[in-house]
């Protein structure tokens, strides 16, 4: 952020998952925090959050890194006194989601009215309510909201949830969350035209913003059990390899499926298998069950980590896990795990219902042996070739991606070209 002048742009952003957790929406809205707190115009960046979202955060909810990156740019994050729930709980979280927007909704009016010179909300999560809150505040205090959008509700969930009365109104409402903002922040291009197309091309000015490594941000160290860069994966058949996993476990996530396929392919591949899991969701005991008596095959579950502990974990596995289930969010959505396991520079796995797709594109430009469909065949075929050590990883290739993300469609990109078509006459 510039001196301070007292007519410098001032930015809220609505993130009720905020970090330390480093995945998900809560990765999204800290790269987005920083990209505003980055631009040389922005006066001060706030964040509401609620203060423990998840019971499950049992390591304590503390990152020297994230601290350390907020700090120094000072973004101010305000923690909201909601109670955590269990992240399995969907009629809690229905709750908690409620009682963040109600809650959220005074300091945020208190912040825009007290501040001086151009006023900005970001919303985030929770993903239509936080617009709808933004916007609320916009026309009460007149200023600019700008949504970010993670996924395409219900789009992405009615695969998996069917349709219904619920689901009819999330998506009236979801319409109104894309169409009245100043300006959108979307995950990639084909979410940008999946948009376009669901509202018929009446929306606001959409941003490209690939969401980019947390762990990179932080500076998190690799894990000490890491393979030599440029050294193939895998230990030879007959040998135990391990998997890694970061990020929710839910139905969605289509990991627990995953599991079941991988206890089947372990015989075939030649080979026995650990699983890593990083993360919590309402299949964690699902997947622990799928390992207990499994020939050749073990899930253990850590829980969520801070960003530091995901790459001493994860820095040393085989190959990295990466499910996409659902074909709206396959053929659209980057998924913000993708840009850390590129930072960890381990072979990833990319198993995904829909053919092509940002991670597919991107996954498929280093490891193509390791794309591909959602089936029984697909997840053998992947699973022989990290056990037979046939797969290289260049750690310069994995950084020219990242380097190049940052470089053309990055979330200090995307927030530079949307405070230049709100505030500068469109200039980017």
């Amino acid at each position: 952020m510039g001196a301070s002048t007292g007519r410098g742009v001032t930015v809220v952003l609505l993130a009720m998952f905020f970090p330390p957790n480093p995945s998900g929406g809560s990765a999204r809205a800290f790269k987005s925090a920083l990209a505003f707190a980055r631009s040389p115009e922005v006066e001060r960046v706030y964040v509401l959050a609620s203060r423990r979202p998840l019971r499950e955060d049992r390591w304590g909810g503390r990152s020297p890194g994230v601290e350390g990156a907020l700090e120094g740019l000072g973004v101010r994050v305000i923690r909201l006194p909601l109670p955590p729930v269990r992240h399995g709980g969907a009629a809690a979280r229905a709750v908690l989601y409620l009682l963040y927007s109600a809650m959220a909704l005074p300091p945020l009016l208190w912040i825009l009215l007290r501040a001086r010179g151009d006023r900005l909300v970001v919303a985030h999560t929770p993903h239509v309510l936080a617009a709808i809150v933004g916007r609320a505040a916009s026309a009460l205090t007149g200023a600019r909201l700008v949504h970010v959008v993670h996924d395409v509700w219900p789009d992405e969930f009615a695969e998996f949830e069917g349709g219904g009365m619920v689901l009819r109104i999330v998506d009236w409402l979801a319409r109104i969350s894309y169409s009245s903002p100043d300006a959108l922040i979307v995950a990639s291009e084909e979410m940008r035209e999946y948009l376009s197309r669901k509202l018929g091309g009446r929306h606001p000015p959409a941003i490209v913003g690939y969401t980019g490594s947390v762990l990179a941000e932080v500076s998190a160290p690799v894990g000490e059990g890491a393979a030599a860069p440029g050294g193939p994966a895998g230990r030879g058949a007959g040998r135990r390899i391990v998997l890694g996993y970061l990020g929710n476990v839910g139905h969605s996530s289509g990991l627990a499926e995953v599991v079941r396929m991988l206890r089947e392919c372990c015989a075939a591949a030649g080979c026995e298998v650990d699983v890593l899991v990083v993360g919590v969701g309402r299949f964690v005991e699902s997947l622990g069950r799928e390992g207990r008596g499994a020939a050749g095959l073990r899930v253990r579950v850590l829980g969520p980590l801070p960003p530091e502990g995901v790459a001493t974990v994860l820095g040393g596995v085989d190959a990295l896990l990466l499910p996409i289930r659902g074909r709206v969010i396959g053929s659209i959505g980057t998924t913000t795990k993708i840009f850390d396991y590129l930072y960890l520079c381990r072979p990833i796995v990319l198993i995904a219902e829909a053919e092509g797709g940002p991670a597919s594109r991107i996954v498929g430009r280093l490891f193509p042996e390791l794309v591909v469909g959602w089936s029984l065949e697909g997840v053998c075929a992947a699973l022989r070739e990290v056990c037979l050590g046939g797969v290289r990883v260049e750690r310069g290739d994995c950084l020219s991606i990242l380097e190049e993300i940052d470089r053309d469609r990055s979330m200090d990109r995307a927030a530079r070209e949307v405070l230049g078509i709100l505030f500068r006459g469109g200039e980017g």
